[in-house]
């Protein structure tokens, strides 16, 4: 997950936070 986030940005890292915080 950091990594993908390094690579996609701090932008793709809050939706992938938030999707987890509802899984």
């Amino acid at each position: 997950n950091l990594a993908a986030n390094q690579l996609t940005g701090p932008l793709p890292n809050l939706t992938a936070m938030k999707s987890l915080n509802y899984v």
